[in-house]
């Protein structure tokens, strides 16, 4: 699993997307206590392709997540 992971992250991305979509879901994660996390995901169009996820502690300006 690890390496297919690995392997999406290192795939050829296209040159130019013209458009990008960025979002952010909140999904609930189970260690000991349920918490709940912010997922960024960036969507490049016209392939709907998704570019890529960041996980952060909360959704907003200052989560750390750099694109």
């Amino acid at each position: 699993m690890v390496g297919e992971v690995k392997a999406w992250q290192a795939r050829p991305l296209d040159p130019v997307y013209p458009i990008v979509y960025l979002d952010c879901i909140h999904v609930k994660v189970r260690g000991g206590a349920v918490r709940v996390k912010a997922v960024y995901l960036a969507i490049g169009v016209p392939k709907k392709e998704m570019l890529g996820l960041w996980l952060a502690q909360t959704e907003g300006t200052h989560s750390g997540c750099r694109w």
